[in-house]
């Protein structure tokens, strides 16, 4: 009996070694690739006083330029006025308009307002100088012409800021590199290492003991009904996905996001019933444990989500993005189970 004691804790204590040396080497390949990965980022910005009289301004324009330095993936943030508050007697009496283009005088990207805050979609940017120029319109019919020219259409409706007087405007442009391989690897390394730790958590939540099965038969009958519910749930869901595809209803989640909320819901479909019916823990594992490490990963994944609304992450290109909504996605599954077993205690407190 002894002998079999220690070639248990043998066998876990070699599990251990084998996950932790797959942790740190994660966690050091992690560390080699965001080392290694050269982050371009190009920040302009200056103040320019701007006088309006009689539908004219002084200056009519402003231009600067940058150089890429090396060929990319790149999105423009560009900031002006007071674009949160849109309060007509602060507003500036003209309306500023910019325009980056390529050394070849091509257009990369333009938007107008009087007050703005706005993001571009990903352009692939070539090594070689850019220029901006930020042009100040003081009047309907100098907008309607840029629009035109720029857009092919006039503005729907006339504008209501144009005004005599001198402003103060701080402008600023970012050209921030954006890095999808690395995006990509980065979210197989947190995979791999969400794989790693999770190993981890079972062999310490769970316990070396050959004579209780780990999951008796009706356990395993009800997982098997539970993954019957989470497997319908996953194609109803692809199914309404592609519906939303054939009548372009646009869903307002990056595709990857758009995965992540089907598997998050299937398996918390899954998960419900497994847990109702007492199949969720097997009879090895510490039940206690489990629970407490379910809830403490649950509230770190909020605090990312958090982190990532904060600092509008949360946000690409109108859409709920992997990167920003990925840990609100886990915490919410993490939350729910949390709570459902919760719940389970309760109902069987009460029934004994």
């Amino acid at each position: 009996m002894d002998k079999e004691k220690k070639g248990l804790h043998l066998k876990r204590a070699t599990k251990l070694k084998i996950i932790f040396a797959g942790l740190l080497t994660t966690v050091a390949a992690m560390f080699a690739t965001i080392y290694f990965t050269d982050d371009q980022s190009y920040n302009l910005s200056w103040i320019i006083n701007v006088t309006v009289e009689d539908g004219a301004t002084d200056p009519a324009y402003s231009s600067g330029g940058f150089d890429i330095k090396k060929a990319g993936k790149f999105k423009f943030k560009a900031q002006w006025g007071d674009w949160e508050n849109l309060d007509p007697e602060t507003q500036a009496g003209f309306i500023t308009a910019l325009t980056i283009k390529d050394s070849a005088g091509e257009v990369i990207f333009e938007t107008t307002g009087e007050s703005l805050k706005a993001e571009s979609r990903i352009f692939d940017l070539e090594e070689g100088g850019y220029t901006l120029e930020y042009r100040f319109l003081a009047n309907q019919e100098d907008l309607d012409a840029y629009l035109l020219e720029h857009f092919g259409e006039k503005s729907e409706e006339p504008a209501d800021c144009f005004k005599d007087g001198t402003w103060e405007r701080e402008y600023s442009l970012v050209a921030d590199e954006s890095h999808p391989k690395a995006v990509v690897v980065g979210a197989l390394f947190g995979l791999i290492f969400g794989g790693f730790l999770a190993a981890l958590l079972m062999v310490l939540g769970t316990r070396d003991d050959k004579n209780v099965p780990k999951y008796d038969e009706r356990q395993i009958a009800e997982q098997g009904k539970a993954y019957k519910y989470g497997f319908f749930t996953a194609l109803m869901m692809l199914a309404l996905v592609a519906c939303s595809g054939l009548l372009q209803i646009e869903i307002p989640m990056e595709q990857s996001m758009l995965c992540t909320f089907v598997v998050v819901v299937m398996v918390a479909v899954m998960a419900t019933p497994l847990i109702m019916k007492d199949a969720y823990f097997s009879l090895r594992e510490n039940k206690r444990f489990l629970i407490i490490v379910v809830g403490i990963l649950g509230l770190v994944n909020l605090a990312i989500g958090v982190g990532a609304i904060a600092s509008g992450r949360i946000m690409a290109d109108g859409k709920v993005s992997f990167m920003g909504g990925a840990n609100l996605a886990a915490a919410a599954l993490l939350i729910y189970i949390e709570i459902a077993i919760i719940i389970k205690s309760i109902i069987d407190k009460k029934e004994d």
